[in-house]
């Protein structure tokens, strides 16, 4: 029978009926007898619910809007390959270029700085111009030893009495 109070009570609530005193005149129609103190209890109880049914509402609804703004962005994102083919036609010079001129538009062929920077882009995205690693190595192709820098004893002491002169 309680639950029955707090479902009604949620009812009104989906219904538009979010004050207080709007929902105790409707609940006092139907169970008329209810203290306020009780009524109070119940409300408290229905608002808990309703929060925690519109916080799941919430949830699904952003869910959804996630999904479709990651579908609609994979969908619209070139992936490296595509990227790479643009890149390759413009450094060859085999496509045009829509240009507005004073309002009109214009298709006109690709200039020689925009091959150029295009090549560029592209060998810089294949890592052509990135430096080669070596590692200082014997003609034989074995490492080289690393020298030591150790000081010997006598040198230190050295060091010690002229800074204690000083």
């Amino acid at each position: 029978m309680i639950q029955a109070k707090i479902d009604y009570i949620i009812d009104l609530m989906r219904a538009g009926n979010h004050e207080r005193i709007d929902a105790m005149a409707k609940f006092g129609e139907k169970w008329q007898g209810t203290s306020k103190r009780t009524f109070d209890r119940y409300w408290k109880a229905a608002k808990d619910s309703y929060a925690v049914e519109i916080r799941a509402k919430e949830a699904l609804i952003e869910q959804s809007r996630t999904e479709q703004l990651q579908g609609e962005i994979s969908a619209n994102i070139a992936s490296e390959s595509e990227l790479d083919v643009v890149l390759s036609k413009i450094a060859l010079g085999g496509c045009k270029v829509q240009e507005f001129i004073k309002g009109d538009l214009i298709l006109r062929d690709i200039t020689p700085t925009e091959i150029i920077m295009a090549a560029d882009k592209l060998y810089k995205r294949k890592g052509s111009y990135a430096p080669a690693k070596v590692a200082p190595t014997n003609p034989d192709g074995t490492p080289l030893e690393q020298p030591k820098q150790t000081m010997s004893l006598a040198d230190a002491m050295a060091i010690i009495e002229a800074i204690k002169k000083q």
